[in-house]
């Protein structure tokens, strides 16, 4: 294991980056992401994200590193992973981070973060500031109360277009991260949006529904500006939610999420249904935009550097659940509890007596030994 790594360092043209993070947008919820799963009566609420997925390099076997939102940003911005204490909340969080937001003010793009909520609260103000964002942008910049939807924040739609003409005036090149917020309880949508979306089977599919709409004005509202045609858009999710379908209601798919990256001169189309997870979502984007240096990165690039073998980790609340090659291993902090078959999403058959993961135990046992290391000697950076 070693989080150190040299990627595409040959810089063809400086993009825009616009990282979109999807409160609560499990794969379940997403058409594009179950063509194959053969889910009987199958219903998507995501008619934008469907349509643009189309469009785009969709990773259809991406999972979440955590199960709360605080969790997912270490994971996607610095590919730290969250284990059984979340990173945000160890004595830990304090020292220098490597992270997509330092990589990219050392290359002299302007760095912003967007969430709609009040300043300081969820933690995401305190995490920006650690990893340097150059601007924060929240309800109090957005300042129009009229558009607090009285729990949150700011409704998506229009915090997605204040978003949208505050990067109109940014210098490029920039990096920006949004947050939505309102796919969450208490699952609301504006008065205007009342019997607009499907009901569905359980309350996340209205607000998705909502939220969908809100990403189809940003990006409608947006195509036409200078900037738009050279800029990069990476879409995923923070963590998933309320779970309909059984195959999403089994221990591994509990953490399935979706992950595209789109470009107006589509150059990124296809499938890959490799093993995938917020971790490689940094040295992805970096890998895309060409630096020159090494960075520190728990995850792999998605598009190079394929020696990297692909695999995912989570903690569940009470183990570890580690995916590679064929194996699902679990994991108690000591020891493997449990191996079961990658597709066995369930964890219905141990096999642990049955099969051969000694490769899969070592590079779990030294992945997890090397980042407690790194992280208590502040080797993080």
């Amino acid at each position: 294991v070693n989080p150190r790594k040299k990627l595409n360092d040959s810089i063809y043209s400086k993009p825009n980056v616009v990282l979109i993070i999807m409160e609560s947008f499990g794969r379940e919820y997403i058409g594009a992401f179950n063509k194959n799963n053969e889910i009987k009566n199958y219903v998507s609420y995501t008619p934008f994200l469907d349509s643009l997925a189309n469009k785009s390099l969709i990773f259809t076997n991406a999972f979440s590193n955590g199960r709360q939102s605080i969790e997912a940003l270490p994971s996607i911005l610095a590919s730290l992973p969250s284990f059984k204490v979340p990173f945000t909340s160890s004595p830990y969080a304090n020292q220098e981070i490597q992270s997509l937001v330092s990589v990219f003010n050392e290359l002299d793009y302007s760095t912003s973060f967007f969430h709609g909520a009040p300043n300081g609260s969820m933690g995401f103000l305190g995490l920006s500031n650690i990893l340097g964002f150059d601007n924060y942008f929240g309800k109090n910049e957005f300042n129009d109360n009229s558009l607090y939807d009285g729990y949150w924040g700011i409704w998506d739609e229009p915090f997605l277009g204040f978003m949208k003409d505050e990067l109109d005036k940014f210098k490029e090149p920039f990096f920006s991260t949004f947050f939505s917020l309102t796919s969450h309880e208490p699952f609301k949508v504006p008065k205007e949006y009342k019997d607009v979306f499907p009901k569905g089977e359980v309350d996340m599919h209205q607000v998705i529904g909502y939220s969908d709409n809100a990403l189809r004005t940003f990006f409608n509202s947006s195509k036409s500006e200078p900037w738009f045609k050279n800029t990069l858009f990476i879409i995923t999710a923070d963590h998933c939610n309320q779970f309909w379908y059984p195959f999403y209601r089994e221990p591994i798919n509990r953490f399935a999420i979706p992950i595209i990256f789109y470009h107006p001169n589509n150059s990124f189309r296809g499938e890959n249904s490799e093993l995938s997870q917020q971790l490689d979502i940094f040295p992805s984007i970096i890998d895309l935009v060409g630096y020159n240096k090494h960075i520190n990165s728990w995850g792999r690039s998605l598009f190079s550097n394929k020696s990297d073998q692909p695999f995912s980790i989570h903690f569940s609340g009470t183990v570890y659940h580690f995916s590679m090659n064929e194996y699902n291993l679990v994991f108690d902090g000591e020891k493997v509890i449990g191996v079961y078959n990658v597709k066995d999403y369930a964890l219905s058959n141990n096999i642990m007596s049955d099969v051969d993961y000694s490769i899969e135990e070592r590079y779990l046992k030294a992945f997890y030994q090397d980042y407690m290391n790194r992280i208590i000697e502040g080797k993080l950076d």
